[in-house]
């Protein structure tokens, strides 16, 4: 596996190859956060959850759902 392709693999993926909500959740995380620029006007509950979503542990990062509702809150706020 190439370097460039492991980035966007949980660390447990690259472990034991296990699928997971967390997993998948570290590569939405991964997404992201290369898509929000960091400088952007993004609520702090959006730049929190991708910043969680990389822990290295699964078992601390949010859920997708969480992440979902902070896109959501998100877009509202960039409404205003």
């Amino acid at each position: 596996m190439h370097n460039h392709e492991q980035y966007w693999l949980a660390p447990e993926l690259v472990r034991a190859g296990k699928c997971s909500e967390a997993s998948e959740v570290y590569s939405m995380g991964s997404l992201a956060k290369q898509i929000l620029p960091p400088d952007s006007k993004y609520p702090w509950e959006l730049h929190n959850w991708v910043y969680e979503s990389q822990h290295y542990h699964p078992y601390h990062r949010p859920t997708l759902q969480e992440g979902i509702e902070a896109c959501r809150d998100a877009l509202v706020a960039l409404q205003d």
